[in-house]
C-alpha cells in the first residue's frame, strides 16, 4: 500500500509540474514577472536608455510602497500560444496575465500594446488610476524605444498619484531615429574628409606651381 501512496503522488507530482511547464510556455511574461519588474518585449529592440529609465522609475515604486509590473508586447510573438490575444482590447491580456500571477505577485500590473494599455491589481483600481491610463495616448508603434518610453510615462503617472516622484524620463528617441542619426553621422564624416582630401590636392597643386 505505501508503495502504491508513493507511485500515486509522484504520478500527481508530474502532472502538476507538466500543467506548470505548459503553463509557462504559453505565456512568457508571466515566468519573467515573477521574479522581475518589468518584461521587455522579445520582437521589438529596446535602448539600455530606455530599460533603465523605466526600471529606475518601478524600484522607485517599490521602494514607496506602489509595487507596479510591466508587460511590453510589441507583437504577437510576445504571448506565446495565447497570440490570439494580441488583437484583442489589452485589458485583456492584462486580467488573464494579473491573474496568473496574483498567487505571487500583488503589485498593480500594467500591459503595453502599441494599440494602448490594460491595467489590472488583485484589488479594485481606483478610478483615478483608470482615469489616468485611459487619459495617455497610446503608443501607436511597435517600435521597442517607443513603446517602452509610453511604458515609463504611465508608470510615472500612475506613480504620482500615490506622491511617488521620480526623475523626468529621457526624450524618446526610437530606434529607427538612432538609425537615421548614425547614417546622418557618416555621411558628414564622408564630406569632411572629402574636403580635406580636397584641399590638401588643391595645395599640392599651388605648390608644384610655384
Amino acid at each position: 500500500m505505501a508503495r502504491g501512496i508513493v507511485v500515486t503522488a509522484a504520478a500527481l507530482l508530474a502532472l502538476c509540474v507538466g500543467a506548470s511547464v505548459a503553463r509557462a510556455d504559453a505565456d512568457p511574461a508571466s515566468d519573467w514577472l515573477i521574479q522581475q519588474d518589468a518584461f521587455y518585449s522579445y520582437t521589438a529592440k529596446v535602448s539600455t536608455a530606455q530599460k533603465q529609465a523605466l526600471n529606475a522609475a518601478l524600484a522607485s515604486g517599490r521602494k514607496s510602497g506602489v509595487p507596479i509590473k510591466v508587460a511590453i508586447i510589441a507583437g504577437k510573438g510576445d504571448l506565446g500560444a495565447i497570440s490570439i490575444l494580441f488583437d484583442r482590447p489589452p485589458n485583456q491580456y492584462a486580467k488573464f496575465l494579473g491573474t496568473e500571477l496574483s498567487f505571487v505577485n500583488k503589485a498593480r500590473l500594467l500591459v503595453v500594446f502599441p494599440n494602448g494599455y490594460g491595467l489590472w491589481w488583485h484589488k479594485p483600481l481606483p478610478a483615478k488610476e483608470v482615469a489616468a491610463i485611459h487619459a495617455l495616448p497610446p503608443p501607436t508603434s511597435s517600435d521597442g524605444d517607443t513603446m517602452v518610453a509610453a511604458a515609463n510615462t504611465a508608470v510615472r503617472r500612475l506613480l504620482a498619484l500615490h506622491g511617488v516622484q521620480v526623475a523626468p524620463p529621457p526624450a524618446v528617441h526610437s530606434s529607427a531615429n538612432a538609425d537615421r542619426l548614425k547614417i546622418a553621422g557618416g555621411a558628414l564624416v564622408l564630406v569632411a574628409v572629402a574636403l580635406g582630401a580636397s584641399m590638401l590636392l588643391r595645395r599640392r597643386r599651388r605648390l608644384s606651381n610655384a
